[in-house]
């Protein structure tokens, strides 16, 4: 992960700095940034989408 996780204590469960190359970081990043600039709302999307199979189910 790029980013340090916390446990519940706060201390730090991955190691600071990354052990990932700066190269895997940066592309993580960039596809982060793509994912949030995607036009539709993907969580809407999705409780809609399973909602629905849901509702068939009950």
């Amino acid at each position: 992960m790029s980013n340090p996780v916390m446990n519940l204590d706060g201390s730090i469960t991955t190691p600071e700095p990354s052990p990932l190359p700066e190269s895997v970081i940066q592309k993580i990043y960039d596809l982060s940034y793509r994912f949030m600039d995607y036009p539709d709302d993907i969580a809407e999307l999705g409780i809609a989408h399973y909602r629905a199979l849901a509702d068939d189910d009950a």
